[in-house]
């Protein structure tokens, strides 16, 4: 087919952790750098977050996760 121009592929980066996370007022509390550069822990549900493929915006779904929302306001009742 004339006319057609190929599609150049995207290059695909990985989204490292960023120390300058754990400042943020909303992240502080319950996050921490965990297994390598691609990872996050949650302390609150214990869980690892990848940051490989959306970066920040991965941490942001975990924080408004039902769980995750579930445990904080567990966690203040008891005064913790």
């Amino acid at each position: 087919m004339k006319g057609l121009v190929p599609q150049r592929k995207k290059n695909k980066y990985n989204q490292v952790f960023k120390k300058s996370w754990t400042e943020e007022e909303q992240f502080k509390k319950w996050i921490k750098q965990e297994k390598d550069e691609y990872f996050a822990m949650c302390r609150v549900c214990n869980k690892d977050i990848s940051t490989k493929n959306t970066g920040r915006l991965a941490l942001v779904r975990h924080q408004d996760s039902a769980m995750h929302t579930k445990l904080c306001k567990s966690q203040k009742k008891q005064g913790t």
